[in-house]
């Protein structure tokens, strides 16, 4: 598989690294420790810096999501070399994944189809003209933007059953769970049996060919018992670093459930991101009207 790495970062006005995944020194030779705290406009090549916080700025207002940009990255050699980087708003958190840009059929299907992904997951055109021309519609997906959180899982890709290794804190509230239960258990788990081979498929699918994918599936009761594959089956990797931002298995955070009681199944919407140190996946709840408008 080609090289791909995580960042994440705080959303101030300098993009502040808060988390580096280990490829990021496979790719750009710096350890994460050394550019933890650090803006990541202080990398980008200068002629590309206005350039870079147009889209972040643009990214924060629309609440971008698999939005695909190339630019040059400075290494530890200060050296620039063209990266393309997916990122993507998560509640409080920017999530960013980044591989070196090669020219060839493979980018570009990987472009075409970071755009599909992007307009279907934000579920509005980004295009400020037409939000001109279409302001009550406009104002209908202002509201949506605020009550419809996302969260983010890293899975360990080295196992069959793709055991959660953090999650961030709306993991909870989008898959009916307790936060603190999540690590440690399958991606599966969550995943209603009506849904689960094509879930597989999909994950499967990204992991081969180390890009982006999209798809819908719907939850399972929680109060169900389910239980895939053995988590502890796992290729020799070390331990991820848990970001900031994320809980681990010892939080003791809980979700408010409040008085509604949820009827099943709900309908969750995921893009999958393939990366050296693990599968990001940022995951939200299908809006009731939209209708299901892509299969992959």
């Amino acid at each position: 598989m080609k090289l791909a790495c995580i960042t994440f970062h705080d959303l101030s006005e300098d993009a502040t690294i808060l988390f580096a995944s280990e490829s990021n020194f496979d790719i750009l030779g710096y350890h994460p420790q050394d550019i933890l705290g650090q803006s990541c406009f202080a990398y980008i090549h200068p002629g590309e810096v206005f350039y870079a916080r147009t889209i972040y700025n643009r990214g924060l207002w629309f609440k971008s999501a698999s939005d695909l940009y190339r630019v040059r990255i400075r290494t530890r050699g200060d050296k620039y070399i063209t990266c393309e980087c997916w990122f993507t708003v998560v509640n409080d958190i920017l999530a960013v994944c980044s591989r070196i840009y090669s020219r060839g059929g493979k980018s570009q299907l990987r472009a075409v189809r970071a755009t599909q992904i992007s307009h279907i997951f934000s579920g509005y055109s980004k295009d400020p003209q037409y939000h001109i021309s279409k302001l009550p519609s406009w104002t209908v997906h202002i509201h949506s933007i605020v009550d419809n959180p996302r969260a983010a899982l890293i899975l360990d890709r080295f196992t069959r059953s793709l055991t959660i290794l953090s999650a961030t804190n709306k993991a909870g509230q989008i898959l009916e769970s307790q936060l603190e239960h999540l690590k440690d258990k399958s991606f599966y788990n969550y995943i209603h049996d009506e849904s689960l081979a094509h879930a597989e498929e999909c994950l499967e699918k990204v992991k081969c060919d180390d890009s982006i994918v999209y798809f819908e599936f719907l939850l399972r009761n929680p109060h169900e018992k389910y239980n895939v594959g053995d988590p502890d089956e796992n290729i020799d990797q070390e331990e991820m670093q848990v970001p900031q931002g994320f809980q681990a298995a010892d939080s003791t955070t809980l979700r408010n459930r409040g008085n509604k009681q949820p009827i099943y199944p709900l309908e969750v919407e995921v893009m999958v991101f393939s990366t050296s140190d693990g599968l990001l996946v940022v995951l939200q709840r299908k809006p009731a009207a939209r209708v299901s408008p892509l299969r992959n």
